[in-house]
């Protein structure tokens, strides 16, 4: 596994920990963002990043603290909960 690929691994996991601590489906954040829903499953899966733009749309769309935020392995290992979004019911969109 190459840099870039540890990369799209580490955004992936982390869009898919943003949607779902935002309850949403990979279908409702495609449609948020204007983007196929296999195109959220593919982000997810690490076979495609997001590009920066839609970057910033998944950060609205999720409650997620920053674009960098995206990039941290730290999150994904569950090392910084501190920093990973938390959406209830009373402030989703």
């Amino acid at each position: 596994m190459g840099p870039g690929d540890l990369i799209r691994t580490t955004v992936g996991r982390n869009v898919r920990l943003a949607r779902r601590r935002a309850e949403l489906s990979q279908r409702q954040l495609a449609e948020r963002l204007d983007v196929a829903r296999t195109r959220v499953a593919d982000w997810e899966a690490g076979r495609h990043e997001p590009n920066g733009r839609h970057l910033v749309a998944i950060c609205a769309a999720t409650f997620a603290p920053s674009v960098g935020w995206f990039y941290d392995e730290h999150v994904v290992r569950g090392e910084d909960a501190s920093r990973a979004p938390s959406v209830s019911a009373s402030n989703a969109v």
